[in-house]
């Protein structure tokens, strides 16, 4: 399979990017890892990631695909030609805590699940 990858915005926490592949075999690729967790948010086609033997997830467009950091991973086979657009997070557990942490969050606007 060919893999295609552009890069349209970066910033200090946040990287958007399309992702196009292109099916050649079908054979997976190679064994991948991330050092940024990535929401994978298929325009087109079909998106499938193989996490061990068994283990895969598949993503249309109807679909977001979460990629963590530092998770082995292979992009499968693409039957027909794929279009993703990527969203790469820099400190997404530290945002989630900060967002979580606000007064509007502890004062009954979003009240805490048991």
């Amino acid at each position: 399979m060919e893999i295609i990858r552009k890069n349209l915005f970066e910033s200090e926490t946040l990287q958007i990017g399309l992702f196009e592949v292109r099916p050649v075999s079908d054979a997976c690729g190679d064994v991948e890892r991330q050092d940024r967790n990535i929401v994978v948010l298929p325009f087109s086609g079909v998106f499938s990631k193989h996490d061990a033997p068994g283990r895969h997830v598949i993503g249309t467009p109807s679909h977001a695909v979460f990629v963590a950091a530092d998770t082995p991973y292979r992009i499968g086979s693409a039957i027909v030609r794929s279009r993703c657009g990527l969203a790469r997070i820099w400190r997404l557990k530290r945002s989630i805590h900060a967002a979580m942490a606000r007064p509007w969050h502890r004062t009954g606007c979003c009240p805490p699940r048991p």
